[in-house]
């Protein structure tokens, strides 16, 4: 268990830095669609946050599938075979 929680950490730091570029990517070019969009507001907190929220989703669950594989595995018996 003590290994999980660093592997998911860094998952989630990594994501979230990502999530902070791409909300910040997309207020600053928000602009650009604003002709092609109808009806629609291109700074929609609510689109952007559920967004947000899906993303660091996915992402802790792919980091925590392998890590919890990982930590089923008795580490001695892999270096005995190596």
């Amino acid at each position: 268990m003590d290994t999980l929680w660093p592997l998911l950490g860094q998952g989630a730091r990594l994501t979230v830095a990502g999530i902070a570029a791409g909300i910040l990517g997309a207020s600053v070019l928000g602009r650009v669609p604003t002709g092609m969009l109808y009806r629609v507001s291109t700074y929609d907190p609510v689109t952007h946050g559920a967004t947000a929220v899906l993303a660091l989703t996915v992402a802790i669950t792919a980091c925590a599938t392998p890590a919890r594989k990982v930590l089923s595995i008795d580490l001695m018996s892999v270096l005995r075979h190596e």
